[in-house]
């Protein structure tokens, strides 16, 4: 399957809530509402839309708050397979829940027999479609990402049945994937990071499930996946902002110990690069020229996409006195992407909006088939 996204899709063209710059592509960013997930009820499909959600941003919330339809829970109602009850959409559903019992033939004699959870021939299915509006993509072990993967992901691992506590989940993940789907302007190879699921159902699935969450983790669960390796989200599930600050952060801690960007302040640092490198090939560095104090997740997020271009190295700037943009003759405002090819002498600028994280791939992409197209390792585009 290498080379091949797990939808099958091509390149259509970052988002962040940690304001590295207004406006700029590097930072900023916030939450809208959500899309659609499919569900299967008695065997027949039916969709449940996940509108109006509210909006996030780093640093405070918007209008309709998430937290009003996830309520506050504590880990020990997730993992223990319960969840909090709650008012409003929570009893809506038991209500629900009630009158289907009430029709079935378990109540008879005018008196009503409890049920704690559906019986199997009335379950409720969760099923996320293929290509679904939110962006959310089914995934297996056929197809689950590893170290050649394109993409960072956040994945939700689920039994299939829908209870309270995987809708919750699965409204997270819905919510979250749609909000990333929106920032990359529906540019799913262009998203921060995606968002997965993975049907644990069955004992041969469950098996797999087990092997990437460990024996000991109750499903449904949340975990990470970067270069191969997941890991279970043990916090940050009480809404769609804590969740993406959360994600990030990994790819930004993934990023830094990869060594997939670094750090210069100056001209004398960029030819040490340079002279490092192997003499025998075309060596390119990246450089983005900020005056900004942090790493913003899109610029993570460009360079763990690209990590397997063949680039020398992603490096970034913080150069508030834009000392090293005059070296380089680089005398627009900042900030600024430019690539040094074999030595800080010669600069491509990109040209481009740094808003669109998809247009700065798809540079990235040009040069490295201009350049590096005998490097570039082989990828799968998920």
């Amino acid at each position: 399957l290498a080379g091949v996204d797990p939808e099958e899709e091509a390149s259509e063209g970052g988002t962040s809530v940690e304001e590295a710059s207004a406006g700029e592509g590097f930072g900023g960013g916030g939450f809208g509402g959500g899309q659609n997930v499919h569900f299967n009820f008695d065997g027949a499909g039916f969709e449940k839309m996940f509108n109006n959600m509210g909006g996030f941003g780093r640093g405070g919330g918007g209008g309709g708050s998430f937290g009003d339809l996830m309520g506050e829970f504590d880990l020990g109602d997730i993992f223990g397979g319960g969840g909090r009850k709650k008012k409003g959409g929570g009893a809506g559903r038991r209500q629900q829940q009630q009158r289907r019992t009430q029709e079935s033939p378990s109540h008879q004699g005018g008196r009503q027999k409890r049920r704690t959870q559906p019986s199997p021939s009335h379950a409720v299915h969760l099923v996320f479609e293929p290509k679904n509006e939110a962006g959310v993509v089914p995934l297996g072990e056929a197809r689950y990402p590893d170290s050649t993967s394109k993409h960072g992901w956040l994945m939700l691992f689920h039994h299939g049945e829908l209870d309270e506590v995987t809708q919750r989940l699965a409204d997270l993940a819905t919510q979250l994937s749609s909000t990333l789907l929106q920032k990359a302007k529906h540019n799913r190879n262009a998203m921060t990071f995606r968002v997965g699921a993975v049907d644990c159902s069955g004992a041969k699935k469950l098996e797999f499930c087990r092997s990437k969450l460990g024996e000991r983790t109750h499903i449904p669960a949340f975990a990470t996946v970067f270069n191969g390796n997941t890991e279970v989200v043990r916090r940050a599930l009480a809404g769609v902002k804590q969740l993406h600050d959360h994600v990030t952060d990994k790819l930004l801690f993934r990023v830094r110990a990869d060594k997939l960007i670094e750090g210069v302040s100056s001209i004398l640092q960029l030819r040490g690069m340079f002279l490092r490198a192997p003499r025998d090939r075309t060596n390119i560095i990246i450089l983005l020229l900020t005056d900004k104090s942090r790493t913003s997740p899109m610029y993570a997020s460009l360079a763990y996409r690209h990590r397997h271009d063949g680039f020398l190295v992603f490096s970034e700037s913080r150069d508030t006195k834009k000392e090293l943009g005059k070296d380089l003759s680089v005398k627009k405002k900042y900030p600024q992407l430019v690539a040094l090819i074999n030595d800080e002498k010669t600069v491509e600028r990109y040209e481009g909006s740094l808003t669109d994280s998809g247009s700065i791939s798809a540079w990235l992409g040009s040069l490295s088939k201009k350049y590096l197209k005998n490097r570039k390792t082989s990828a799968r585009n998920r």
